[in-house]
């Protein structure tokens, strides 16, 4: 596409430009909204594991309304059980709490995406009638829910092949959603699939244009290169659909390489103050493009390991990780710090690790230790 470069942006303007964009730069971006507000304007929240949601609203909770925030009611889970949000696999194949109309819109544009996955599947596939498949097992999960395995055992004696392909099939071929109580707050359960249209009451979206998804990325994550936009979207041929949004505003990183952006992108003064945050497992601030140092160096990347622990957010950069303990009736968030602290940013993790156990367990004995 054109490069029209524009304006440096640094690494720290790109990192307050995501910060207020993802709801955790309180006075320098949105405010005043409802949970499925912030959840849509997010482009959904990673919900891989059933408590990030909840607790990446947390960090969100002054972008929320006092009435609607994510407070001990659990009005999260009132919003899931009611079917405003869903949990379903849409960008990068991974599980996401978005709104109900989202579970409409996005899955068509990732679709690509989901099909291009199954070639871990090729030779279990190899010759079936893959529309078939996801026909019969969207008619078993109408039925009623079923899990992964379930669907895998009723269907691998119809087609003859194993049952676990058989089931990511039908997981890439079906806007399937996990029903409550998967996704309620600490609340276990199987994990229980149910057709989208069926479960929202919206038909399934037929629309792969790819225009809005990218027009959204770029609105919550930032300005982008191409390459980021394809990591966070998985969709193909990114440069040609960023050439045809002709609005977008040009800017260059401090590496020389050329960034896009809405016209009207929040892009608020690199100093602005950052307050510390806990960011859970797999959040797409860290996740959500290729080159992440606007947030994370990538020499603390590897810290991070596979176990998805949490993220903590000293002057808007990962400066350790933190996870849950529970244990005889206490919770305790366990911090390790990547880099020294000062004893300021020490007080300032635990006052946040404290108002995290206030949020996930009121009423029981809290830790906070800070390796």
């Amino acid at each position: 596409m054109t490069d029209r470069r524009g304006p440096l942006l640094d690494r720290r303007a790109l990192n307050r430009a995501l910060l207020a964009r993802q709801l955790l730069l309180p006075g320098a971006g949105p405010s005043g909204l409802t949970v499925p507000q912030a959840v849509e304007h997010c482009v959904g929240l990673q919900a891989q594991l059933p408590d990030h949601p909840h607790l990446g609203l947390f960090a969100r909770r002054e972008a929320l309304r006092a009435s609607g925030g994510p407070e001990p009611d659990r009005s999260v889970d009132t919003l899931i059980a009611g079917r405003q949000l869903v949990r379903m696999v849409v960008m990068r194949s991974t599980i996401h709490l978005i709104g109900a109309a989202d579970a409409a819109t996005l899955r068509p544009v990732v679709q690509p995406a989901l099909t291009r996955e199954l070639k871990n599947w090729r030779a279990d596939l190899d010759g079936l009638d893959l529309a078939a498949v996801a026909a019969a097992g969207r008619a078993l999960c109408a039925e009623r829910p079923r899990t992964w395995q379930q669907l895998g055992e009723e269907l691998a004696p119809v087609f003859g092949r194993a049952g676990h392909p058989l089931a990511m099939a039908v997981r890439s071929g079906v806007p399937l959603v996990q029903i409550p109580p998967r996704g309620l707050w600490r609340v276990t359960g199987p994990v229980a699939h149910v057709p989208a249209a069926d479960w929202t009451g919206l038909p399934d979206g037929t629309d792969p244009d790819p225009i809005a998804l990218v027009r959204r990325y770029l609105a919550a994550f930032g300005p982008a290169t191409a390459a980021d936009v394809t990591t966070f979207t998985g969709v193909s041929g990114t440069a040609r659909v960023l050439a045809a949004m002709p609005d977008l505003t040009p800017f260059t990183d401090d590496r020389g390489r050329q960034l896009w952006d809405v016209p009207d992108g929040l892009r608020p003064d690199p100093d602005h103050p950052a307050p510390v945050r806990l960011l859970p497992g797999y959040d797409n601030t860290v996740l959500a493009h290729a080159d992440r140092t606007r947030v994370i160096a990538d020499a603390d990347r590897a810290a991070f390991g596979r176990d998805a622990p949490g993220a903590v957010l000293i002057d808007g950069f990962v400066a350790g990780l933190w996870r849950f303990r529970t244990a005889r009736g206490t919770e305790t968030v366990a911090v390790e710090a990547l880099h020294p602290w000062t004893g300021t940013e020490r007080a300032a993790v635990e006052r946040e690790a404290s108002a995290v156990l206030a949020f996930s367990t009121p009423g029981s004995v809290h830790v906070v230790e800070i390796d």
